[in-house]
């Protein structure tokens, strides 16, 4: 548990710093006021679900698991778009194999989701 919050509060402000920095090239924006800004942002978040939520631990870790679970069809939705942009060079782009395969994983993935709802809502 230790080495992910680690993982996470490292990696977090560096991926948010990127992205600032591509998107908004032409502001000149300083990478490390950012980046101090973002892992503000997380610490301040991280100590508020746990201030908040320290008491209903057990609810806290259902929402976490649930949110992780209905985030994975979007995240899988951003890789695969990643991987057959135009610009990929030919020996990382996937083989239509593959391609057929991650779009079938895919599909579980949201009828998972579908289930998920459907179970959590109407059942």
């Amino acid at each position: 548990m230790f080495s992910t919050t680690l993982s996470v509060a490292d990696a977090y402000p560096r991926v948010v710093t990127e992205f600032f920095s591509i998107e908004k090239k032409l502001l000149k924006i300083n990478k490390n006021k950012v980046y101090i800004i973002a892992m503000l942002c997380i610490g301040l978040v991280s100590i508020g679900i746990i201030h908040y939520g320290s008491n209903k631990f057990t609810l806290l870790v259902d929402f976490v698991a649930s949110l992780s679970f209905l985030a994975s069809p979007v995240l899988a939705w951003f890789n695969f778009q990643l991987f057959t942009q135009k610009e990929i060079p030919d020996e990382f782009k996937l083989s239509t194999t593959f391609r057929l395969f991650s779009l079938a994983c895919l599909a579980s993935l949201v009828i998972f989701n579908i289930v998920y709802f459907w179970f959590k809502f109407y059942v």
